[in-house]
């Protein structure tokens, strides 16, 4: 009975599609929609009997099998995670223009493949292309300024270059993938989706910088009703593969450059907070300092609420937690 279910929904669809593009008109894009959502639902009743046995054995396997928690990244963020990334983690963290959360994504994507190269990182970049992404990248690893590898063949000394070539042997060697073309909600789940499917667990991490750049197919809709349809469906996609996903966001400029921000102040925000396990945010606290930057942990379902102090140099892109240096 189920299956005839599903192949009606499907032909059902089938045909919306074909009065869609015979009439692209509101009323049919509205049929179109609502037998995409008709076919989900007989998805979601064939994948989710809601049975608990699966969890029941794994909590069971682990009581007496120490299994690694989540993804290892940087230590404090990790204890603040209880233990890493973990699978179904939607983290979003937020900073103001300028504070640097690309250069932060960046070393999270760092840290990641260095503690783990069979980690796969897919980094969803909207902002910059691949050549300036793969210039902050290499900039991390070797301490040399991303400006001065803008024109390396000119300004590198010998030792210098000899550097950046094994910074690009060491990340071919790694699962560091950077997207600089897929700009729209639905590609993005797309590449998450054939990635994530075939990893093993604790083996794939998305980062997507950021998220007030994500387009949606309805561009009509409100920007947080947007904002909120990419939120939701990340974290609906988090859910289903067991992935952590990282959300980049940007907040209002209003906030002072060292007040310490609020959930409140995530820009265009929708459901951000409410779709995310934890929520974090940038900030420089110390106007006299601002190589200090600032990671505040306000929102966090698996564990506790907190700051972290990290000293940031911003010509290699290098974050640093103190007393914990490479």
């Amino acid at each position: 009975m189920k299956a005839l279910h599903k192949l009606a929904a499907k032909k059902k669809l089938d045909e919306a599609v074909v009065m869609y593009q015979m009439s692209p008109k509101k009323d049919e894009l509205n049929k179109l929609s609502s037998a995409i959502d008709n076919l989900k639902k007989t998805d979601e009743e064939d994948d989710d009997k809601g049975y608990l046995d699966e969890a029941m054995d794994d909590l069971s396997y682990r009581m007496y099998n120490d299994m690694p928690v989540g993804i290892k990244s940087f230590p404090k963020l990790d204890n603040f995670l209880a233990g890493g990334l973990y699978g179904s983690m939607l983290l979003t963290i937020g900073a103001r223009p300028s504070v640097g959360k690309t250069a932060y994504g960046v070393n999270l994507a760092y840290q990641i493949i260095s503690n783990d190269p069979e980690v796969q990182v897919d980094f969803f970049t909207l902002e910059m292309n691949k050549r300036e992404m793969l210039n902050r990248f290499v900039a991390r690893h070797t301490n040399i300024s991303s400006q001065r590898l803008k024109r390396p063949a000119k300004v590198l000394q010998k030792y210098e270059r000899e550097l950046v070539a094994d910074a690009i042997e060491w990340y071919r060697e790694r699962k560091l993938r950077v997207y600089d073309k897929v700009l729209s909600l639905s590609g993005i789940l797309s590449i998450i989706r054939e990635n994530a499917a075939k990893s093993k667990s604790n083996k794939y991490v998305a980062i997507v910088d950021y998220i007030g750049l994500v387009k949606v197919e309805n561009s009509r809709l409100a920007r947080w009703e947007q904002v909120s349809q990419i939120s939701r469906e990340l974290k609906i996609m988090a859910n289903e593969y067991n992935v952590p996903i990282v959300v980049l966001a940007q907040l209002n400029r209003d906030v002072n450059a060292n007040q310490t921000p609020q959930l409140s102040n995530l820009r265009d925000s929708g459901s951000i907070e409410q779709d995310s396990n934890v929520v974090a945010f940038l900030h420089r606290p110390y106007e006299d300092d601002p190589k200090v930057v600032q990671l505040t942990i306000q929102k966090n379902r698996e564990g506790a609420l907190g700051t972290i102090d990290y000293y940031f140099e911003g010509r290699y892109m290098t974050f640093i937690e103190p007393n914990n240096e490479e």
